[in-house]
């Protein structure tokens, strides 16, 4: 099993995130001279360097995408294949080239027709509510695809899904770093920050078994 756990979040002005970079990349080399690496170690597909950050700034957010299913609803499961190969970037004919961000959520309010979907909870058809409150809908239903927060579909109708992807507002990604802080046996502990909003976090990478 592995996880993912954020310990810290906050924002910190540009003099501190400054102090707190340096402070970030010279103990990621420190470890590294101790491993007796030859530079620090960082995570995969994240830049670390400003050069070429000028153009990553220019590269534009993901959407989000959150379907609202259940396995107590005939109509779900056909937009839960459709979902899956979203999120595996197998939907070209859906998404285009635009990169995407996918969420399901299992609602409970199917479960007394006999079926108890093991993957229900109450909270996500408190969030899908919220949803229908904010995006003013008549009623809440499944399959339910909502994008960035501001629109929503039937799951199952592919054009619908597609403009609605493709039309949706985005903004400039910011540029993230991440540096590897500690490495222990069962756990990673990362530093991250964003060269643009001057936001930092404190992870940890997990591992057990």
């Amino acid at each position: 099993m592995s996880g993912f756990c954020c310990f810290r979040r906050g924002k910190v002005d540009a003099n501190d995130e400054r102090e707190n970079t340096s402070r970030l990349k010279a103990t990621a080399t420190e470890k590294s001279k101790v491993r007796g690496d030859d530079a620090p170690t960082v995570a995969k597909g994240v830049s670390t360097a400003k050069s070429g950050g000028a153009a990553q700034q220019h590269q534009q957010s993901p959407v989000l995408l959150e379907l609202f299913t259940s396995q107590g609803s005939s109509s779900c499961p056909p937009a839960d294949v459709k979902f899956a190969r979203l999120g595996q970037g197998q939907a070209k004919d859906i998404a285009g080239d635009v990169p995407v961000i996918t969420l399901a959520y299992h609602v409970d309010y199917w479960n007394h027709l006999g079926w108890q979907d093991p993957f229900a909870k109450s909270m996500w058809t408190l969030r899908q509510r919220s949803y229908g409150q904010s995006l003013e809908q008549d009623s809440i239903y499944t399959p339910e695809l909502v994008v960035q927060g501001r629109a929503h579909c039937v799951a199952t109708d592919s054009d619908s899904a597609t403009s609605l992807i493709q039309s949706a507002q985005r903004v400039p990604a910011p540029l993230i770093h991440v540096i590897l802080l500690h490495s222990l046996p069962q756990a990673e502990i990362l530093g991250i920050f964003s060269c643009r909003d001057w936001i930092k976090s404190l992870c940890a990478l997990f591992v057990f078994g």
